[in-house]
């Protein structure tokens, strides 16, 4: 489980919800919160604000029927489709083996989250990952979707809809990608873009920071873990205690945001 440690006095912290990739999408995945954040503070809202962001973006990328374990692997790849790093250097299976050992605690912390899209998505409430789960593809529910993303997913899809700067209403660019056949394939593509910007930044920063030397020592070390996760199967660490203070920590946000819901009918089984 990745630790990471967040300070409440920053003066950006609701930019985590501008993007999906970099560390805000390294969020939509279980870490260990080593301090926690205050009960009323825009760092809180912000971390539960970017796993709705994750969920619908999965949703607009899954086909209508997809199984639990497809669900979480595709939140779990957001960060990584397009990062160049998983060209060379990363494990080809990174994603499946974030996912596979942590399910249960992938659960936890999306449990009450998916509360709020009963009206888009059915996932049956089982022990077996395997299950068919099924959402409503219809272009009303992508375009609420598509209305919740980020502001910057949103910005780059009405400019290649419109085919230059952004000139065209955002509302009635998002509508008509919405019944797009190709919806999922143009969302992926902009999402890959994001991705791919953050990792090289990301990657000239550490070179500039760690220096030239510990980031080839750096570097080298990813790629002996990338060979022999080849003929090993590993296993993630699986906190017991932390996904329920993560869980007590989204509740509390979740129990005070209700989305709206625009449809009245739920997914039929």
């Amino acid at each position: 489980m990745a630790r990471r440690k967040y300070k409440s006095q920053s003066s950006s912290l609701c930019s985590t919800t501008e993007i999906i990739g970099s560390e805000a999408g390294r969020l939509h995945k279980p870490v260990q919160i080593l301090v926690e954040p205050e009960e009323n503070s825009q760092l809180k809202t912000a971390l539960v604000q970017n796993l709705h962001s994750a969920v619908h973006a999965a949703l607009l990328l899954l086909p209508e029927q997809f199984t639990e374990i497809d669900f979480y692997k595709t939140v779990a790849n957001l960060s990584y489709n397009g990062d160049f790093r998983m060209i060379f250097g990363e494990d080809k299976d990174k994603v499946s083996n974030i996912v596979n050992p942590q399910l249960s605690v992938f659960r936890e912390i999306y449990a009450p989250i998916l509360k709020h899209f009963d009206n888009y998505v059915e996932i049956p409430q089982t022990e077996e990952a395997a299950i068919m789960c099924r959402q409503d593809t219809r272009p009303i529910a992508r375009v609420h979707h598509l209305n919740h993303l980020p502001r910057t997913p949103q910005v780059k899809l009405v400019r290649m809809w419109s085919q230059g700067p952004r000139t065209k209403d955002t509302e009635d660019c998002l509508r008509a990608i919405a019944h797009d056949p190709e919806c999922s394939e143009i969302l992926e593509k902009i999402l890959r873009e994001i991705v791919w910007k953050s990792s090289v930044s990301q990657s000239l920063k550490g070179i500039l920071t760690a220096g030239v030397v510990k980031s080839i020592k750096y570097s080298a070390l990813k790629i002996m873990k990338m060979i022999s996760s080849n003929n090993e199967q590993k296993s993630l660490p699986v906190s017991n205690k932390e996904p329920n203070k993560v869980e007590t920590m989204i509740k509390s946000v979740t129990e005070k945001q209700e989305e709206p819901k625009e449809m009245q009918k739920r997914v039929e089984p």
